[in-house]
């Protein structure tokens, strides 16, 4: 697949855009005329918020061309997306589902034929990529994202366009056991960005084994070669932001150095235990673990600062840590959590707090592998990295192995979630949380930019995670 540049504009376009810009402000504050006074100053700031938006489209420090696009509501069609958001409607009939299946197998059909013309500028262009940072923040706080993937190509590339921002990095490590299908279409869509790239190493994953963690590391190493980026977020195919480019860059801002790892001694503790009874994979006898390190069980969702990953990639007792944990059950869980919660290893943005232990008795073990806890408990994890339900936490949708797969009714909580992304979605099941989160996802970014609207960090600036971390710099540190 060629690799489109943008040509430069022409003299004329700019002279019409020019007097477009002044036309829409023009009319824009006499309009404000019809207002009372105390809406004046809403129209006002939406009328600069507007201009702004238009001149972003066209400088080359920030966010590029999808006036047109962004100004409409991108609705779904067949669904009233705003009201299942505020959780006024989850009746939808028939014929609306129609619609809404009826548009999604035209986009579908469309987006096919897009990935194999081979002209990426009009693919870029039709399926709404931002293609300059949204602002000037944006473009100095470049993020890194791994995306592990299987299946489903189409929900994996909703997934980059959401995310999508010329300043960071994307590796996407496609599973060895994928079809030629998938193969084939990620290469071509990678082939039109700069910074999204198929990892350069692709392995088998199996759930349990030590490739789950393997496949992070090769990103990571990946990542580590390209320049500037600040935090790394890791993410697989069936997960969706809950929040923008900018307000992302805003809570890591915030994070100062500290990275989201939350941890468990009792899960931990329960996952060994199955091992031992060969409920799950076997494992290899361990002597105790090297550096006087104290094992820890995690969620494999993270988010690390650079340093932290470069830590990971280089340091003697880092790498001796890994060896270790290569053939213990779930290693993926453990590593990145046990170092996060070793600070005396000199771990960067480290946690120093208590980790959470769950008091269940014996026999109640193999439900609380599973039980991450109530709403109230899941609140003071204060872990940002996901809003994920494990059973029997209520979930609209429906379970698999444990986990919530959202459905339309899940709507109003993952609006207001305070987490950065959502796990997990089916492309084929509760499709309507899929398209009205990416809607909405769609119309928040719109929003920051035509009314300059604001995004509080002081919930995420007192999270213990951050306000506990040690080995970042600051000097706050003790």
């Amino acid at each position: 697949m060629t690799l489109f540049v943008s040509t430069p504009r022409s003299r004329s376009k700019k002279c019409f855009r020019l007097l477009l810009l002044t036309s829409i402000v023009s009319m824009a504050f006499l309009g404000t005329m019809l207002y009372t006074k105390s809406e004046i100053l809403t129209n006002s700031r939406r009328v600069i918020g507007s201009a702004y938006w238009i001149l972003a489209q066209h400088s080359d420090e920030i966010a590029d061309g999808l006036l047109v696009k962004m100004a409409s509501k991108n609705p779904v069609e067949g669904a009233q997306c705003s009201r299942l958001i505020n959780g006024d409607d989850f009746n939808t009939t028939k014929t609306e589902s129609n619609m809404f299946r009826r548009g999604r197998s035209r986009d579908i059909a469309t987006f096919s034929k897009l990935i194999q013309t081979g002209n990426c500028q009009h693919f870029q262009e039709v399926r709404g990529y931002i293609m300059k940072p949204g602002s000037l923040e944006e473009k100095s706080f470049p993020i890194s994202f791994s995306i592990i993937v299987f299946k489903k190509f189409y929900q994996i590339e909703r997934l980059l366009r959401a995310i999508y921002r010329p300043q960071n990095q994307y590796c996407i490590h496609v599973d060895l056991k994928s079809d030629d299908e998938l193969k084939y279409n990620l290469a071509n869509l990678t082939s039109c960005f700069d910074n999204v790239f198929i990892s350069s190493k692709t392995i088998n994953v199996q759930w349990g084994k030590f490739s789950v963690l393997e496949a992070e590391l090769i990103c990571m190493e990946d990542l580590l070669k390209r320049p500037r980026w600040k935090y790394f977020i890791n993410l697989t195919g069936q997960e969706f932001p809950l929040k923008t480019n900018w307000e992302i860059v805003r809570i890591l801002k915030a994070y100062n150095g500290a990275n989201d790892i939350a941890a468990t001694i009792r899960r931990w503790v329960n996952a060994m235990y199955f091992t031992y009874l060969k409920l799950y994979y076997r494992t290899r006898h361990k002597e105790p673990a090297p550096h006087n390190i104290t094992i820890v069980k995690g969620p494999v969702h993270t988010i690390m600062s650079r340093a932290f990953v470069d830590f990971i990639m280089h340091d003697k007792k880092a790498l001796d840590f890994l060896d270790w944990t290569n053939g213990t059950y779930v290693p993926d869980e453990t590593f990145f959590a046990t170092l996060q919660h070793n600070p005396d290893l000199g771990t960067p943005g480290a946690f120093r707090g208590e980790e959470e232990i769950y008091d269940v008795k014996p026999q109640a073990l193999k439900h609380s592998f599973y039980l991450t806890g109530t709403n109230e408990e899941l609140e003071k994890k204060k872990s940002m990295t996901r809003y994920k339900l494990w059973k029997p936490i209520p979930c609209n949708g429906t379970y698999v192995r444990q986990i919530c797969i959202f459905a339309k009714g899940d709507l109003p909580r993952l609006a207001q979630a305070p987490q950065l992304f959502a796990n997990k979605f089916y492309f084929d099941y509760g499709e309507l949380a899929y398209e009205c989160l990416d809607e909405l996802h769609w119309n928040r970014t719109r929003d920051e930019y035509l009314y300059g609207l604001n995004f509080n960090t002081t919930f995420y600036e007192n999270l213990p995670t951050v306000r506990q971390a040690v080995n970042t710099g600051r000097d706050s540190d003790i």
